[in-house]
């Protein structure tokens, strides 16, 4: 969650051939980045103020484009 999902990607990226995949709860990944053959899942709400959902969507979709398995689970709350 948040800085520790950032410190995971971090990690992804350092050490590929020791991670299938990267849950980023709560955080964009501050330009974090690692190999395609890594699975990213992004799990985000709409009342996240540190990162904003544009922040999130930019990050998957930049994941996207590199080629990586990407997930996105977006949770706008009842009435927003």
């Amino acid at each position: 969650m948040s800085g520790a999902a950032m410190c995971s990607m971090r990690l992804a990226g350092h050490y590929p051939d020791k991670h299938a995949g990267v849950l980023m709860m709560g955080h964009s990944g501050n330009g974090e980045i690692c190999p395609k053959h890594i699975a990213v899942a992004f799990v985000h709400g709409d009342k996240d103020t540190t990162h904003p959902p544009e922040v999130v969507i930019r990050a998957y979709k930049g994941f996207k484009s590199r080629g990586n398995p990407v997930r996105i689970l977006y949770r706008s709350r009842p009435g927003t």
